[in-house]
């Protein structure tokens, strides 16, 4: 997970702790000016897909990244009229990144 996100997101590595066998038992990365903890699943700590809204200075750029690090797309970067740009992927291991640059404010 920590090297899809390296290459799709250009994250950085702030700490990762493993086990024996390599596992990935916890690791902090940074993406922009957000961390993101986790673990790989292992014995009773089952994998828990999740969805991540994130902005970015360009999401059709960090959109094309993470395809070519192994992600699939869920949608094409397209203007929303909530005034953000985004687009969908979802990793390798199943979770869900909804990238979005915000392009305009729109009054509510």
């Amino acid at each position: 997970m920590v090297d899809f996100l390296k290459r799709a997101f250009g994250a950085e590595e702030s700490g990762v702790y493993r086990s024996p066998d390599g596992t990935i038992v916890h690791a902090k990365v940074r993406i922009g000016s957000s961390l993101i903890e986790m673990g790989e699943a292992q014995g009773e700590y089952q994998p828990m897909p999740t969805t991540i809204y994130m902005y970015v200075e360009n999401a059709d750029a960090v959109y094309k990244a993470a395809l070519a690090a192994g992600g699939t797309s869920l949608s094409e970067p397209a203007d929303q009229p909530y005034g953000d740009r985004n687009g969908g992927v979802r990793d390798p291991f199943g979770n869900e990144w909804y990238i979005a640059t915000h392009i305009s404010d729109v009054g509510m």
